[in-house]
């Protein structure tokens, strides 16, 4: 017996000094020569190199604590650029004798002077996709029962100087500058977090609570409530909040109870997407105001920007590359959304309806408006992808559209002229050509009475509408202003050949006549018009020497020219006998030009010349 008392006791002084020395050794002991270990370890999970260039300062007690410092990860072997991620400074620490309570409580977390690229190379693979190690098996045994859960307590956590990279081979580069996170839970296990950052130069200041973690980290349904500013480049900074109610289940993102605000603007509803083999899009959507003057950059005349020379235009515009339907046919979208109020800074908009459906390779979209002072508008665009070739169905109908753009925004209401617009078009085809080519239908347009601002028909319309009008009118360089009466036109489409016809343009001094041919086909284009003074307009040589307008050539190059025949009648006529031929002219197109267009819009044209 005496013998196995002191057998016992030679047993139980090793365990006390072994643990004695264990907890001496990891007091003080050097546990940074395990930094090779650690090196390889990482590498042969990730299957790319791992380093740490700086300080490796591992201690296990008092705390579990860790620094790290300039430490790096190679990239992925496709890719240019050498390294993934690279860390200055990391600091984490954890009490050990929380694990007792299945509580992993993190005391500190610091990562600073950090750089991380995201890439997607050119055949979509991503340098988040790491090499699993050669011979490593994961297995998972769904009968196996589920390990204790664990509560994370975060008490302090931040993050400063991170740059995020996000590259892709078809697109610029993104850059997300993150100049400091703070992050920590509050009793109820919801993270809350106060951060600065800025997107592409767009800076963003966000606080607030997302939660609960746990919920956050095993993807269940969680929480967001943000609030803080955005300040997109060269435009005022605006105030923002976002609220919803997140359910994460496989590969459905759910968003209800959204509620939104961006400056005086706001949106609230729910979405529902489902990225899974058939994309899915759902919701319902609903904004009081969208104020889009808010966002506007203040700069109306900004300076120029050199560009590189354009290339040459193509023969063409219209492509016949395929389009590609196969989205149509997969996804499936049944979204609504309303909006109250739309302010553009130019047109203000009420009482917006959206209805958007896709199924079976059918999109349908639907859309109503009304417009602030009078005006109203509807329209339906269907594409049938399920036929072969698909099937292009367009029928729009506006009433009384002021358009404030040609009237300039200073002009008064009654200024501004109204505009009514009918299309009614059908088309098939696979690729944008043939669409066009296969189109028929009609469209009709009618502009009333108001000023136009004849500087900003060069804004509005570009180059070519402005030269045309140029030629038109003798009177747009040296007023500032076109008084319309009215101005309306049919367009008739048949298999891609548009007719124009019954094409008038009419102020009090002029009247403008035009008809001619738009090939789709081709691409040709034929349009012919005539000047006719009114009454009370003086004979004038200069007036008179481009009565007749050509519009020629094709969409991507037309040309504004002479009429061949009118341009000999007026201009060599007028040498040959002195200004009388312009005299006899002149009185031959008023006698025309009285009948007034505004008023009998069934009038017939007089015979026009070619």
């Amino acid at each position: 017996m005496k013998k196995l008392l002191i057998f016992i006791g030679i047993i139980l002084a090793v365990v006390i000094l072994t643990l004695a020395g264990g907890t001496l050794y990891l007091l003080y002991g050097d546990l940074s020569r395990f930094k090779p270990q650690l090196e390889n370890a990482i590498s042969d999970v990730t299957g790319r190199e791992f380093r740490i260039a700086g300080t490796f300062d591992p201690e296990v007690l008092p705390v579990l604590s860790l620094v790290v410092e300039d430490f790096s990860l190679a990239n992925a072997d496709w890719s240019e650029t050498a390294i993934q991620a690279q860390v200055g400074h990391l600091t984490a620490k954890v009490d050990p004798w929380a694990l007792w309570s299945n509580t992993i409580r993190i005391e500190e977390l610091q990562l600073r002077d950090v750089e991380l690229l995201i890439e997607t190379g050119p055949e979509q693979q991503s340098n988040l996709d790491f090499p699993r190690v050669a011979g490593t098996t994961t297995t998972d045994d769904p009968t196996a029962p589920p390990g204790t859960p664990f509560t994370i307590d975060l008490a302090s956590a931040g993050v400063s100087k991170l740059r995020v990279v996000l590259r892709s081979h078809a697109a610029a580069d993104t850059v997300i500058a993150l100049d400091s996170l703070q992050a920590s839970t509050d009793s109820a296990g919801n993270l809350k977090i106060a951060a600065a950052a800025a997107i592409d130069n767009h800076r963003i200041e966000t606080k607030g609570l997302v939660g609960p973690l746990a919920a956050l980290l095993e993807a269940d349904a969680f929480t967001v409530d943000l609030a803080g500013s955005v300040a997109p480049e060269t435009m005022p900074q605006l105030p923002y909040s976002v609220a919803s109610r997140i359910a994460v289940a496989d590969t459905m993102v759910h968003l209800d109870e959204l509620a939104a605000t961006i400056g005086s603007s706001d949106i609230s509803g729910k979405v529902t997407i489902d990225n899974s083999a058939a994309m899915s899009l759902s919701g319902e959507l609903r904004s009081r105001l969208i104020d889009l003057t808010e966002f506007a950059t203040g700069d109306e005349t900004p300076e120029p920007v050199a560009t590189p020379p354009a290339d040459p235009p193509a023969d063409r515009i219209l492509s016949d590359a395929p389009l590609d339907y196969s989205p149509l046919r997969k996804g499936r979208i049944d979204l609504t959304a309303s909006i109250g109020e739309l302010r553009t800074g130019e047109q203000d908009f009420t009482a917006l309806e959206l209805d958007v459906s896709l199924a079976e390779g059918k999109l349908s979209l639907d859309n109503r408006f009304a417009v602030s002072g009078g005006g109203s508008g509807k329209g339906t665009v269907q594409l049938n992808s399920a036929t072969d070739p698909a099937e292009l169905t367009v029928d729009m109908n506006i009433s009384s559209l002021p358009i404030i753009q040609l009237a300039g925004s200073d002009a008064p209401a009654e200024n501004v002229p109204a505009a009514d617009l009918q299309v009614a078009i059908t088309a098939s085809g696979a690729s944008p050509r043939a669409l066009a080519a296969s189109s028929n239908g009609k469209v009709h347009f009618d502009l009333g009475a108001g000023r136009l601002e004849n500087r900003l028909l060069e804004t509005v319309s570009g180059d070519l509408v402005a030269r045309l009008f140029d030629a038109l009118n003798p009177f747009a360089k040296k007023e500032p202003y076109s008084k319309l009466q009215c101005a309306y036109f049919d367009l008739q489409l048949t298999d891609g050949v548009g007719k124009l016809q019954n094409l008038v343009v009419q102020s009090k001094k002029l009247q403008i006549l035009g008809e001619g041919t738009v090939d789709l086909n081709t691409e040709k284009l034929s349009i012919t018009f005539n000047t006719k003074p009114r009454a009370g307009i003086g004979i004038s040589a200069d007036m008179f020497v481009t009565p007749f307008v050509r519009l020629a050539g094709t969409l991507a190059k037309p040309t504004v020219g002479l009429n061949k025949s009118g341009a000999a009648l007026t201009t060599g006529g007028a040498i040959a006998t002195g200004g009388l031929s312009i005299l006899a002219q002149n009185v031959a197109d008023r006698l025309t030009a009285e009948v007034d267009r505004c008023k009998d819009r069934n009038a017939p044209p007089p015979q026009q010349q070619q």
